[in-house]
């Protein structure tokens, strides 16, 4: 056996994949990577040490409309990022180790990472329970970044629809993809608003749906970390990756504790 797959609760992430590392398998582990950035960083410095791949299945990274929206992005057709804005609730599963934000808003953590360059300044996180295991199921991340770019989560495992959407607006155009959909998941509208004398002038122009490749993206998130076993290549998500997303829930969950906003 040459790798190991970690798909449990978070909290036995880091013990069962750092005793697979030591014994000099490749890891592939589940999101998020770790329950807390000490086993996180502990995780990343031993699979150097031992020369082995660690991989987090961020599976969404691997999904037709997400790698679609990051050649929008890197080809400038939204233009300057405005806001990105994320809504994923369901009824339900609440999780006993974790809270909502570490289960759902780390989706949009992923993507975020991945679709663009910079990296947040700043988070504020605000979240209440009510099921009575003091685990927030309802919450609500602000995440700041340069050049006057947001991007706002809402998440909660306490909805009667399911809802997975995410609005990204540029000051050329804008997009929503809305995984909930059948089809015509992702969307472009020809969108601005712009002041010019004083004025504003809104352009509402036509949308139109955007086709993607049509591959299951567990299946090639599967398929890299097999080509980085087997090619000692570095895949998309290593654990650099997944310390980066582990360090943003980190700080989120501060955030809820202390009621203030979180330096990044």
């Amino acid at each position: 056996m040459r790798a190991v797959v970690v798909a449990t609760p978070v909290k036995n992430h880091y013990d069962l994949a750092s005793k697979a590392l030591i014994a000099g398998k490749d890891v592939l582990v589940e999101k998020p990577m770790t329950k807390t950035l000490s086993e996180a960083e502990k995780l990343v410095a031993l699979a150097k040490k031992q020369n082995k791949v660690l991989m987090v299945d961020h599976t969404f990274l691997f999904s037709g409309p997400v790698l679609k929206i990051k050649e929008l992005l890197q080809k400038k057709v939204l233009g300057n990022l405005w806001y990105y804005y994320a809504d994923r609730a369901n009824l339900g599963k609440l999780q006993k180790d974790v809270n909502v934000l570490w289960d759902l808003a780390v989706h949009d953590l992923s993507i975020l990472n991945f679709i663009q360059d910079n990296q947040p300044t700043s988070l504020l996180a605000r979240g209440s329970y009510h099921a009575g295991n003091e685990i927030e199921e309802i919450a609500g991340l602000v995440l700041t970044y340069p050049k006057n770019f947001f991007a706002y989560i809402n998440v909660s495992w306490l909805s009667p629809v399911k809802t997975r959407k995410i609005v990204l607006a540029g000051d050329k155009k804008m997009l929503v993809f809305d995984d909930a959909l059948s089809e015509g998941k992702l969307k472009i509208f020809n969108c601005q608003i712009k002041f010019q004398a004083n004025k504003v002038n809104y352009l509402n122009g036509d949308s139109q749906i955007l086709t993607y490749a049509d591959q299951e993206p567990l299946l090639n998130m599967a398929e890299q970390f097999i080509k980085a076993v087997s090619q000692n290549k570095r895949p998309l998500t290593d654990g650099h990756f997944g310390l980066a997303v582990v360090k943003q829930l980190t700080a989120a969950n501060k955030s809820l504790l202390t009621n203030r906003p979180i330096k990044l």
